[in-house]
């Protein structure tokens, strides 16, 4: 039995059997003594019940089994589709089906279902990314799996667009409180609220230069943002005007004086992969890497992360120069991509939350796990199997962080080149900082 006080068919009860070695996860049962077989003790009280509407749970035809890894990959991927936050699983003949939960959020746990009537602050707050901000402005905030989230304190909210690390500084939304906001009960914090309404642009107002401005009368064309309201330029706008953006620089090692010399004469060019073997880490197909990061590529320029330290024997005297070229970012074409290992990367970092939270929606648990555990294979397989799911303000997201790699498409030509004697590599500083100080400009 379960003691919810609303017994409305909207709703599904799932069960889940908890001990101190298994809270948390994402499997649940449609049936209570099903559940009590994964207690620790066999009681009714180590299960957990919460309830979930029906309407969010994806039901395949036919109900994979749960123990099918890759059967369980579709279900996940195709109820992500459609905007599912759980999906229906099968436990084998004769056994009640499983519910795995891929948004924890449309969990009710409390006998509140329907009658949460907490009323929220005078103005909620909402932190976002650039890539976010840009689309807020046009769509307005349209509810991510069910629900929009939000603060009742802007130095909270502040926190998630500080973590997205956003270029032109820090997106902090506001909206005034009206009916449908509800507190979140799931995240068990004080003060965070969500409603499962879309909330139009009239309605959102962004943090410049502390002063509240409608979002879509903010516009500063430095950074290519036009008006979408007839407004009055503002204080805000005219020192957000004085504000300056630069063009951002690529790299591309490589440890092979062969390569280099190819790039010199014929441009960064996709490599033939006919002959390379299929595996996690294989290139994609018609692709060039670049990086922002020098250091990154002074470590393909050495053939590993020696900054600081004299490199083995066999390294210099096969291949004595590492070369580094730069690509100006007027020579690159639109067509860039962020590069799949990257975005391994970034999960591992917990760089961006929505990021987690899609790969823990979309990718077999198993593979997130050995991820999060650093195995370096598991950053670019992973990588790959996201990259079709991102929208194109994710990537663009992705793109505008220090810690991405980008994968451009087809031939690209350097600015500039560097030839550097691998003999040097003891007298690196850590950081690369110096490395323009002991190579040797080629182009």
């Amino acid at each position: 039995m379960d003691n919810y006080t609303d017994t409305s068919t909207e709703y599904l009860t799932l069960y889940r059997g908890e001990y101190s070695g298994n809270k948390g996860g994402r499997h649940y049962s449609t049936d209570f003594e099903f559940a009590k077989l994964f207690t620790q003790s066999g009681k009714a009280s180590e299960v957990a019940t919460v309830k979930i509407r029906k309407r969010d749970v994806h039901v395949p035809s036919p109900i994979p089994y749960a123990g099918d890894e890759e059967a369980m990959d579709a279900a996940v991927a195709e109820a992500t589709k459609l905007g599912k936050s759980a999906v229906m699983l099968s436990e084998g003949t004769g056994q009640p089906n499983s519910v795995y939960i891929i948004n924890k959020s449309a969990l009710v746990r409390r006998a509140s279902v329907g009658n949460n009537k907490h009323i929220a602050p005078e103005y909620l707050y909402h932190g976002t990314s650039e890539g976010g901000f840009r689309r807020i402005r046009i769509n307005g905030l349209l509810p991510q799996n069910g629900y929009i989230y939000f603060s009742s304190t802007p130095e909270y909210a502040l926190s998630y667009a500080k973590r997205k690390g956003n270029p032109y500084g820090d997106r902090l939304l506001r909206v005034k409180n009206r009916n449908g906001f509800f507190e979140d009960e799931n995240t068990g914090l004080k003060g965070d609220y969500r409603t499962d309404a879309k909330i139009t642009p009239s309605e959102i107002e962004v943090s410049v230069m502390g002063e509240w401005v409608p979002i879509q009368s903010y516009h500063n064309q430095e950074i290519n943002i036009m008006p979408l309201a007839n407004t009055t330029i503002t204080n805000w706008y005219k020192r957000a005007q004085a504000e300056t953006t630069s063009q951002t620089k690529y790299y591309h090692g490589t440890p092979y004086t062969g390569v280099a010399e190819k790039v010199l004469s014929e441009g960064l060019t996709p490599p033939d992969l006919s002959s390379k073997e299929r595996n996690f880490l294989r290139p994609v197909e018609g692709k060039v890497y670049m990086t922002k990061s020098l250091r990154y590529a002074i470590i393909y320029c050495l053939g590993g992360d020696m900054l600081g330290h004299a490199l083995p024997e066999k390294w210099v005297t096969e291949n004595p120069y590492g070369y580094v070229f730069e690509i100006a970012e007027e020579n690159m074409s639109n067509n860039i991509q962020p590069d799949e290992d990257s975005i391994g990367e970034l999960i591992y970092n917990k760089k961006f939350y929505w990021l987690n939270d899609l790969a823990k929606r979309i990718v077999a648990p198993s593979r997130l796990e050995r991820l999060m555990r650093g195995e370096y294979i598991y950053f670019a397989s992973v990588g790959k199997q996201l990259m079709k799911y991102l929208e194109n303000w994710q990537k663009q997201e992705i793109l505008e962080s220090d810690e991405a790699h980008i994968a451009h498409s087809g031939t690209v030509s350097p600015t500039k080149a560097w030839r550097f004697d691998k003999k040097k590599s003891v007298l690196l500083k850590k950081d690369g900082s110096n490395f323009f100080e002991l190579a040797e400009r080629v182009l």
